[in-house]
């Protein structure tokens, strides 16, 4: 089984992010060659250090990459790798961005969400 944060599907916790606030994803990958990892978040888009706007980074096996997100879309956001084998053993998560409470980020929006596939559950 592949994990997130040391858990699988449905035992972790939802990420939470709020509206407007600063919040930065730190990927990281172990393993041999065969070992790639894409880290996806639906909803939102962040900047690597390089300054590439990106939904999705690819790691190389032993390799990092830290993402730089300013959440804009309120929602319940699928946060997955791409590998087919990791997404159907577990490595998939969800990522919830709350509504900001004060100040100029504050704006009404309509709430997205998506309902995973329990089944693995």
């Amino acid at each position: 089984m592949h994990y997130i944060n040391g858990r699988l599907f449905c035992a972790l916790p939802a990420f939470e992010m709020q509206e407007g606030r600063r919040t930065w994803l730190y990927h990281g990958t172990v393993g041999n060659e065969v070992d790639l990892h894409t880290a996806h978040v639906h909803g939102l888009v962040g900047v690597t250090a390089g300054g590439e706007h990106v939904d999705s980074k690819l790691l190389l096996p032993g390799s990092t990459a830290v993402v730089d997100i300013v959440p804009d879309n309120i929602g319940v956001w699928l946060f997955h790798c791409h590998v087919n084998d990791r997404l159907h053993a577990s490595m998939q998560a969800l990522l919830s961005v709350r509504p900001a409470t004060t100040g100029p980020a504050k704006r009404a929006k309509a709430v997205s969400s998506f309902v995973p596939n329990r089944r693995r559950c």
